[in-house]
């Protein structure tokens, strides 16, 4: 058996491969070909014929078998042929394993599923041999009619015979089906049960699609489905409740909203962390650890991933692994969300993971505690680093396409992180452009900060809030994703009031039947289009149409570059308008993504330099453009084919992952946050809903949630009184603005704590993303003295979280499966353990309980 380490890439070390305990000969190689799936199982082997041991079953899908693992210690059981691995022939490609205890200290249920098929066949655990019994006619196999595509062991319930257990298998067709099994006659083998059901199962149709399956410890009564589809009534995205208790057929299914789809799904029961106090429970080397949980209830839990198409900084909820509360019962427009228990958010943050999740799995506390652990078997031991261990109620992992394996302190509803590094801000001098600059403001003179030290230490960030992000703010800039774009014009309500959307078409615009493609949702707030923006036109596409005009050239064109550069002009946007209605509703209208109205620019007076001419406002060149192309629309009707740029009408704030950020204005501080603060002087007058959460603003602004499907419904209009677009902005940054890190340090009387967060009274709470204030610079040696565009500020933040995780490596880094499984009762030391499956051969071991972090890979 090849035994490598895996990389541990934050947070913790590199772990020392677990001894193999091995005997006179080395054990052969495992050798895995496309492990699709696996089981920890009791039962006994043809190594162990005489006694019940536990063992990980592991199905190779390329080479027709099961591999058997000893699951104490990681060790490849051995063949009567000593190089050769024990295998148990399983025909036509193994792809799905389960196991289930009957309660009674003998071997297990354990049984596998051909690939495509429908038949769950029986491993016989109880003899050595494990002879895999695939007749569903007479002998204990089971066929459920339909392909199986999941499988997941059902908890013991109260209702159920002794010596019996149950698995929960999804059905292609959108069916469910319990199938029970039994102890036999003679107390040894195991068959289905059938007395259950018909012939041990009972089958019913769900009405929706499970991406994945679960269930929640000791709840025996109900089943929980990760899905795309809307489920419940009122119908809801997020997990499915299926009540396979219930009498009725179907059976009753409940939706759990999640505010968005889901994918992966797994349960608990815990306690969670006592948040809203300050308790001195979680720094030092060990951390008192029932401190942190002492009173608080114990809960039941459903963790879920989210489809990454429907969340994020856009959608109604982030991406990430989101907590469900199944006891929990929404009102009108509620979630199942547990709400944020510092009452800023309706709802609490999912846990942030890196890269896309593909398996997740969760672990409570190990059955036998270590020797060296004082906090009994209610809670589990963290190492969360060489220095700092805490102690936490329930432990989950996040296996992701990236080869990553996050683990996630479930206790405290977050990462499980070092936090080593503080929040942090940096930025740094661009080369200033025509000798401008725009720089950051120290309030307490009015000038700009003196050096990037200073800077830095003038850009305030919240913990919990703070991102790893790269900023930008910039003048006149770009924004995003409409830079050299298609688009067409036609003429509004009057001769001087053209209308502009950036598309492309075949035919005339304003047709009917038109085909329509390269669509900007201009209307969409989360653009961030406004009125004062400015469109820029490329002189060449105006000339094609035969618009003749010359333009100037870009601002901040060097001199020696001003007759070689594509010439432009520029016009400000006057209104915006909202998409066409579609007749008939079968073809594309005029502007599916709305449009805007233009007029002519004049610059502002900081755009010009001291003593200009009158005309520099408005250059004459611009005039004769837009004169021209005022006369062209007149005789054509409409142009198509234009080159534009839309530019922000001042400074625009862009982040590079969260895009729009906001506008700012110079010599004001700039708040990005959550929630507005009613002391806020930007806050301008606006009415008492500015100050409502992100649940408040979106039942103001429907469009905000507009998918970009065309034609936008007519319901989503923010034309009339109803919607207003300032709301809309200020429900698009709330989001952007969203508490992503549920905090549990507090410093009391650690230096090095206070330090890391100098300034800052614990518990934190609530506060901004970025504040920072901005101003205009012109040195004392610069030629030109006005604001030019693209002068650019770069900001850099830091979340100060650094995530455990270890790199799974190896040649094939898409994991395709996880479990868990408590080794303490073999061995307390190892505690409790994560197997992960990845195509490319190999089953990675994992446990954050041991320091260093435990990380071995099976091959």
């Amino acid at each position: 058996m090849t035994r490598a380490r895996l990389a541990v890439v934050a947070g913790a070390a590199l772990a020392a491969a677990a001894g193999c305990g091995s005997k006179s000969n080395a054990p052969p190689s495992v050798s895995f070909r496309l492990p699709s799936a696996m089981a920890v199982f009791h039962g006994k082997t043809v190594s162990n014929a005489d006694s019940i041991r536990v063992y990980l079953a592991v199905a190779n899908e390329g080479r027709d078998d099961l591999t058997l693992v000893d699951a104490t210690n990681d060790v490849v059981l051995p063949s009567s042929v000593l190089l050769r691995p024990l295998a148990v022939p399983f025909p036509n490609r193994p792809a799905l394993l389960a196991s289930a205890s009957l309660g009674d200290g003998g071997a297990d249920v354990l049984v596998g599923v051909s690939a495509g098929s429908s038949v769950l066949q029986l491993i016989q655990t109880w003899v050595p041999a494990n002879t895999v019994d695939a007749d569903a006619v007479t002998g204990q196999a089971v066929d459920l009619g339909a392909d199986v595509l999941r499988i997941v062991a059902m908890p013991p319930d109260l209702g159920e015979p002794a010596k019996t257990a149950r698995l929960a298998v999804v059905l292609a067709g959108s069916k469910l089906a319990i199938v029970r099994y039994r102890r036999g006659g003679d107390d040894v083998r195991i068959e289905k049960d059938t007395t259950f059901g018909t012939n041990g199962v009972l089958v019913h149709g769900l009405g929706f699609e499970p991406a994945d399956l679960a269930v929640v410890p000791g709840d025996g009564a109900h089943v929980y489905a990760a899905t795309l589809d809307p489920v419940g009534s009122p119908a809801v995205q997020g997990v499915a409740e299926v009540d396979v208790a219930a009498p009725a057929e179907p059976w009753p299914v409940r939706g759990l909203d999640a505010r968005a789809p889901t994918r992966l799904v797994a349960g608990a029961v815990l306690q969670e962390r006592r948040n809203d106090l300050p308790v001195p429970d979680d720094l030092g080397a060990i951390e008192p650890g029932p401190g942190a949980f002492t009173g608080q209830p114990v809960v039941k839990r459903v963790y879920a991933v989210l489809d990454e198409a429907s969340c994020g900084v856009q959608g109604r909820i982030d991406c990430g692994v989101v907590t469900l509360d199944p006891d929990k019962t929404p009102g009108p427009g509620d979630d199942n969300i547990p709400e944020d228990w510092a009452g800023w958010m309706p709802y609490r943050a999912p846990i942030a993971v890196r890269g896309r999740p593909l398996a997740l799995a969760v672990s409570g506390p190990p059955a036998v505690a270590p020797t060296d652990w004082t906090f009994g078997t209610a809670f589990m031991r963290l190492v969360l680093g060489t220095t700092q261990t805490v102690a936490t109620t329930a432990v989950g992992i996040v296996a992701s396409e990236n080869g990553t394996i996050d683990f996630l302190d479930l206790g405290r509803f977050k990462n499980a992180s070092t936090t080593f590094a503080p929040v942090q801000a940096f930025t740094s001098a661009a080369p200033p452009k025509e000798g401008n600059r725009i720089w950051i403001e120290d309030p307490a003179t009015g000038a700009g900060a003196t050096s990037t030290e200073a800077a830095a230490s003038l850009i305030h960030i919240t913990p919990g809030y703070a991102l790893d992000e790269s900023w930008t703010v910039s003048f006149q800039p770009a924004l995003p994703g409409l830079q050299n774009r298609a688009a067409e014009m036609g003429m509004f309500v009057a001769p001087d009031q053209p209308w502009l959307a950036i598309q492309f078409g075949d035919g005339t615009p304003g047709d009917a039947g038109r085909t329509l493609s390269q669509v900007a949702r201009l209307y969409h707030p989360a653009l961030g289009v406004r009125v004062g923006d400015i469109v820029t036109f490329k002189v060449d596409s105006l000339k094609l149409h035969g618009v003749q005009c010359e333009g100037l050239a870009p601002p901040g064109t060097p001199t020696d570059l001003v007759d070689s550069v594509p010439h432009e002009f520029e016009t400000e946007i006057a209104q915006l308008l909202a998409p066409d209605p579609v007749l008939p509703p079968s073809s594309m209208s005029a502007r599916p993504g709305g449009a805007v109205v233009l007029k002519l620019r004049t610059k502002g007076p900081d755009e010009l330099e001291p003593g200009a001419a009158p005309g520099d406002a408005d250059p004459p060149e611009w005039r004769a453009c837009w004169d021209a192309l005022l006369a062209a629309l007149s005789s054509q009707g409409s142009l198509k084919g234009l080159q534009v740029t839309v530019n922000a009408g001042r400074l625009l704030l862009v982040g590079a992952r969260v895009g729009y950020a906001g506008r700012a204005e110079l010599k004001t501080e700039y708040v990005l946050r959550y929630k507005a603060d009613r002391a806020d002087p930007r806050d301008n007058g606006l009415p008492d809903y500015a100050y409502q959460d992100e649940d408040a603003l979106a039942a103001l602004c429907p469009l905000a949630d507009w998918d970009g499907s065309l034609p936008m419904p007519a319901a989503l209009d923010c034309g009339g009184a109803g919607c207003d677009r300032d709301v809309c902005e200020r429900l698009i940054l709330a989001r952007k603005a969203r508490r992503r890190y549920h905090l549990s340090e507090d410093c009391h009387a650690d230096t090095t704590c206070q330090a890391k967060y100098a300034g800052l009274t614990f518990p934190i709470v609530n506060d901004a993303v970025l504040r920072f204030t901005v101003l205009h610079e012109a040195l004392t040696t610069a030629p030109i003295q006005g604001l030019i565009r693209d002068l650019t500020l770069p900001i850099s933040t830091g979340s100060g979280v650094v995530q455990l995780a270890v790199s799974a490596g190896g040649p094939t880094t898409q994991a395709n499966g996880a479990i868990t499984f408590d080794r303490s009762t073999s061995d307390p030391t190892s505690g409790y353990r994560f197997y992960v499956s990845y195509p490319g051969n190999q089953i990675a071991d994992v446990s954050p309980s041991l320091n260093p972090v435990a990380s071995n890979t099976i091959r």
